[in-house]
């Protein structure tokens, strides 16, 4: 994943040239911008206190849920609890319904969090949990596919979640 600090998207901002096959599509509720495949598709929303951002291979509008792609969760200054406490506990326990394949530490600094990948009956998700202890905010990251379907889905994923844009005073 890769962290561009203080990226300010409140100004017309230059984003990197994309990879071939992506184009950059911006989340202005958290001064960030993720990769998104050509004839795939982007959506935002957000629920109370937390913005969420979906890139799929399917239109959610449509189907009303996706079997390949990646969810964002973002929480900016989560009250009344710790992020990195949070963060650490949330994937603790994360694995426990599903089978474990590899796990490390996603660390990056300000961002402190765990990764894992984890399969169940039917799906593989590769899933980061980051916090920013400045902001207190937390971040949930989860890329997805059948399992029949991960070898082919999982480079594109991987090429998602390697450039990231994320402002690290949110």
């Amino acid at each position: 994943m890769f962290v561009a600090r203080g990226l300010s998207l409140a100004q017309p901002a230059q984003l990197p040239e994309p990879p071939t096959g992506f184009h950059w599509e911006r989340a202005p509720e958290i001064k960030g911008a993720f990769l998104v495949p050509h004839k795939w598709f982007f959506k935002a929303e957000r629920k109370t206190d937390t913005y969420g951002y979906f890139i799929s291979r399917e239109n959610i509008d449509k189907a009303g849920e996706f079997l390949v792609g990646l969810s964002v969760n973002v929480m900016p200054h989560l009250k009344g609890q710790d992020a990195v406490a949070y963060a650490r506990d949330f994937m603790a326990a994360y694995p426990a319904d599903k089978t474990l394949l590899d796990e490390w530490d996603a660390s990056m600094p300000p961002f402190a969090g765990r990764g894992c990948l984890v399969e169940d009956e039917t799906t593989r998700m590769h899933t980061l949990m980051v916090a920013n202890p400045k902001t207190n905010a937390l971040y949930l990251f989860v890329f997805e596919a059948p399992k029949g379907q991960w070898s082919e889905a999982w480079p594109i994923g991987e090429e998602i979640l390697r450039l990231m844009l994320l402002d690290d005073e949110i």
